[in-house]
C-alpha cells in the first residue's frame, strides 16, 4: 500500500482501520466496533482528547479531574460519587452547591453556618426526636439546660423535676410527681389539690381539712375561728370575742 499526499481530499466516506502517525510514536486513532479509540505512543495506550465543547448522550468513564494535577478528581464507585481533593491521598474533598435535594443524608458530622430548616421531622437515635400532631419534641434520657429555659405553654412533667436556679413559669406548673426546689418559691397563686388554695373570691388562704401547726401560730391582726358561715371565736387587736360556750379545763387567769 502506498501513500497519498494532497492539500485538499474530497471523498464522501473514508474506509481505515485507523488514522494517524502509528510508526513514529505519535497519538492516532482506531475504529473499533464500538466506536473510536484515541492511542499514544505508537502502542495501545490511552491517549488525550482535547476539544472546546463535546456534545455527548453520555460519559462512561472511571474518575473525572481539572486540568492541572492539583486539581480535585471525583470517582463514581457503585454507591454513588466519590469527590476527592487534589493533593493527597485520597483524601475526601469538597462539594461546594447552591442548592442539595436530598433524599436521605448520612454523615459522620454536619456544620450548618446560617439557619437549617426541617420540613418533616428530626431524630437523634436515643437522644430525642420531634413529632407532629400537635408538634412535640421527645428528649430520651437527661435535659441540661445551661441557659434560660422559656415556656409559653404548658409544661407537662412525667417524672421528678429538680430545678438548682430559678424557674419563671407564666403559666400553670403541674407536676404529675415531685417538685424539689432548693431557693425560694414565688408565685401569684398556689393550688394544692384538696389541700389549700389561694385563688379565692373572698379569702387569701383556703385549707381543705385539718392543719397541724408544729411551732407557733402568730397572727398580727386579727384570727378568726369559724365553724361554716358563723364564726366562733374573733381575736381583734386586743380583745378576744367568743360566740357561744367556753369551757376552761384547768386555771382561768385574768389579770383586771
Amino acid at each position: 500500500m502506498g501513500t497519498v499526499t494532497a492539500d485538499k481530499v474530497g471523498a464522501n466516506a473514508v474506509n481505515t482501520t485507523w488514522v494517524g502517525d502509528h510508526d513514529s510514536g505519535k497519538g492516532w486513532i482506531e475504529f473499533p466496533q464500538s466506536g473510536v479509540s484515541v492511542r499514544r505512543n505508537g502502542q495501545r495506550e490511552w491517549g488525550t482528547v482535547a476539544a472546546d465543547k463535546a456534545g455527548l448522550n453520555g460519559v462512561n468513564t472511571k474518575c473525572v479531574q481539572g486540568r492541572d494535577g492539583g486539581a480535585g478528581w471525583i470517582e463514581f464507585p457503585a454507591a454513588g460519587v466519590n469527590v476527592f481533593q487534589g493533593a493527597g491521598n485520597r483524601q475526601w474533598g469538597t462539594v461546594a452547591a447552591g442548592t442539595a435535594d436530598l433524599d436521605d443524608l448520612v454523615t459522620h458530622r454536619a456544620q450548618v453556618k446560617e439557619r437549617l430548616t426541617l420540613h418533616g421531622g428530626l431524630t437523634v437515635d436515643d437522644v430525642l426526636e420531634t413529632q407532629d400532631g400537635p408538634p412535640r419534641l421527645v428528649v430520651h434520657g437527661r435535659l441540661d439546660a445551661e441557659g434560660e429555659v422559656n415556656a409559653a405553654g404548658k409544661v407537662g412533667v412525667g417524672g421528678d423535676l429538680s430545678v438548682d436556679g430559678d424557674v419563671v413559669v407564666h403559666g400553670d406548673v403541674r407536676p404529675l410527681r415531685n417538685l424539689d426546689v432548693a431557693g425560694l418559691v414565688t408565685a401569684c397563686d398556689l393550688t394544692v389539690r384538696d389541700k389549700l388554695k389561694t385563688d379565692h373570691e373572698r379569702f387569701a388562704l383556703v385549707v381543705h381539712g385539718e392543719s397541724l401547726f408544729l411551732g407557733k401560730l402568730t397572727a398580727n391582726r386579727l384570727l378568726s375561728v369559724r365553724t361554716g358561715d358563723a364564726w366562733v371565736m374573733h381575736v381583734n387587736d386586743d380583745m378576744v370575742a367568743i360566740q357561744g360556750d367556753l369551757r376552761v379545763h384547768g386555771a382561768f387567769r385574768s389579770d383586771s
